[in-house]
């Protein structure tokens, strides 16, 4: 019998706000995933890695997503992730052998063409798989290409940048201190 935290993880509904997503051939990747609520500018989002979420299924962290677009304006958003490797917990990414993706960077840089605003939002810095402690800084150096400034809910303690799911944000959205 799965524990708590497990099934909390895998509560997956039918979306409201349907949008496109983009897998790998193999779907243990999750390189993109879209939700358009309607007109308004696009809201890019990099979180830690993808849960369940589908282009028709939302998650706790992807309904927290598009609470957060329609309260602060943002039309569409567009989900991308440090870790592109499906799982609901977060601890599996250290198993995973490649949890990045092969593809992921690239889409990540697309996903920072295709957007006005850019929000960082992993959270915190230990939950990062200890091989893949600085993917982080590769992500900021790939998306600070984009020549976007890149914002946040809120900053954590040590300056990472809180998680959506815990909707605690700051209006308007604060520029983002990357941690030394």
């Amino acid at each position: 019998m799965p524990d708590a935290k497990a099934k909390a993880a895998e509560r997956r509904w039918p979306t409201r706000h349907p949008g496109p997503a983009v897998y790998s051939p193999c779907a243990g990747y999750r390189y993109r995933l879209e939700r358009i609520l309607g007109p308004g500018p696009t809201m890019g989002i990099v979180m830690i890695n993808p849960s369940r979420a589908t282009e028709d299924l939302d998650d706790p962290t992807i309904s927290s997503v598009q609470t957060l677009c329609a309260r602060l304006g943002f039309g569409r958003a567009i989900i991308g992730n440090l870790f592109a490797w499906r799982t609901p917990d977060v601890s599996d990414l250290a198993r995973v052998a490649d949890p990045v993706g092969p593809e992921n960077d690239s889409h990540l840089a697309a996903i920072a063409a295709d957007s006005d605003r850019l929000v960082v939002a992993w959270g915190a810095a230990g939950k990062l798989p200890r091989a893949h402690a600085d993917r982080w800084r590769e992500v900021v150096g790939i998306l600070g290409r984009s020549g976007k400034p890149l914002h946040c809910l809120t900053h954590l303690k040590g300056d990472h940048p809180r998680h959506p799911q815990i909707l605690i944000h700051e209006t308007p959205l604060p520029l983002w201190r990357c941690p030394a």
